[in-house]
């Protein structure tokens, strides 16, 4: 059994120790029911979470004892314990807990802090331990943002926490979402959209347009994974009425609560067809793209998958990036980097320094079983089996039956250019 709640995973400063040891004793009968299941073995986030949290309620514990025990102390002692919660975040991450698919193991976690208050107590009895209390909580070693550091992720990770909440509340059982027969045309809509800085992005929109007069603007999930009822609670501004205007079509944002309906206005877009089951392909697609420039420094992205038509696929992905002219030219120094993925492994190397030192380092890895696989084509779905076990289903679709340009996951990919006769 993996310990997650060992004590030593809250270890504290040496006079708490002992305390601490005993009130998470791994393999009891508590702590085996608050174990992760399988769902989490994987998520170090969760689990990170779930450590800070067992910790905090055995402050807690400790807290009440020692309000028991001095009770003379109790402002300074809850005014510590405030501050730390508050520095430690402990609210957010309950919160988040709560919200999430690990609250089922909460209840097991509280009853088993709860059942080590006895030796809690006699521990605390048998010293003048509470007397340090606040300076403890003031201490690195129960600064929780350093001991587990995955369970405070950046913005960046919150809001891909948020994203992957989010498609899981939309999402239902594979083919059980719209079925082919509610569909009466998939719309496919792109244009440029201008970034902050002045760069360009491209931007397509799919929208699905169905029998009973609805269009819904498609975002990561196939309409074939589509929760329609958690979609319209959750989404209901990416749902809007249609009618046909000729052989073109129109749509109408739908009355809600306290507002009118829009105005009808051209909906914008191309028809594309669906991948008929088990459609195989021969053919290689890329996307590529370059953020920054050459004076300032920028990266270089491209990633391609190879379809066969045994029905196995690769990924390939390649970056490059360097620190561009200006720090070359006006401090001397410059660096490099590049990565490299595929079904054999990936690769990466990275250097930099000036005309006295230069470093650099390489790395490989055994993981060529995450960019390679099965694939399935249906619908506007595309599943892809990978060897390590994942699998994803994503939003698929060609422009037509050129295949030239294809829609992956919210991307296109594009077959190379041949080259031109000399």
């Amino acid at each position: 059994m993996t310990k997650y709640f060992s004590g030593k995973q809250v270890l504290l400063a040496p006079v708490w120790a002992p305390i601490l040891a005993l009130a998470l004793v791994a393999g009891s009968r508590d702590a085996a029911a608050a174990e992760p299941g399988a769902d989490l073995e994987n998520n170090l986030l969760v689990r990170d979470q779930l450590k800070v949290h067992t910790s905090s309620l055995i402050h807690l514990h400790i807290l009440e004892l020692c309000l028991q025990q001095q009770p003379a102390s109790a402002p300074a002692l809850r005014q510590a314990w405030s501050r730390w919660r508050e520095q430690q975040e402990l609210d957010r991450i309950d919160a988040v807990l709560k919200q999430g698919p690990a609250a089922r193991y909460l209840p097991a976690i509280a009853q088993m802090a709860a059942s080590q208050r006895p030796t809690l107590q006699a521990q605390l009895q048998s010293g003048q331990s509470c007397a340090g209390f606040p300076q403890l909580l003031q201490s690195p070693s129960t600064d929780l943002r350093k001991l587990h550091p995955a369970a405070y992720p950046s913005a960046k990770e919150v809001a891909e926490q948020a994203r992957q909440e989010r498609l899981a509340q939309l999402r239902t059982a594979p083919g059980q979402g719209i079925q082919p027969s509610d569909i009466v045309t998939v719309l496919q809509h792109g244009y440029n959209m201008t970034l902050a800085g002045g760069s360009m992005a491209w931007v397509t929109e799919t929208r699905v347009l169905l029998k009973d007069g609805w269009v819904y603007q498609l975002d990561e999930l196939p309409p074939s994974d589509l929760n329609v009822q958690a979609s319209r609670r959750l989404e209901a501004d990416r749902w809007q009425r249609w009618r046909a205007k000729g052989k073109e079509f129109e749509m109408q944002e739908a009355p809600s609560a306290g507002k009118a309906a829009g105005e009808w206005q051209d909906l914008p877009g191309f028809a594309v067809p669906g991948w008929a089951k088990g459609r195989k392909l021969d053919l290689v697609v890329s996307k590529s793209s370059f953020h920054g420039s050459l004076f300032l420094g920028g990266s270089y992205f491209k990633t391609s998958f190879i379809f066969k038509p045994d029905g196995r696929f690769e990924t390939l992905g390649y970056s490059q990036s360097g620190s561009g002219m200006m720090a070359a030219t006006t401090q001397g120094f410059s660096a490099q980097a590049s990565s490299y993925s595929s079904g054999k492994g990936s690769s990466s190397i990275a250097s930099g320094g000036n005309a006295a030192v230069v470093a650099q380092s390489q790395r490989s890895q055994d993981d060529g079983a995450e960019h390679r696989g099965s694939y399935h084509f249906e619908g506007y779905t595309l599943e892809l089996r990978y060897d390590n076990g994942r699998v994803a289903r994503v939003i698929s679709y060609p422009w037509n039956e050129k295949l030239k340009n294809l829609f992956i996951d919210g991307d296109t990919y594009s077959q190379p250019e041949p080259e031109k006769a000399r």
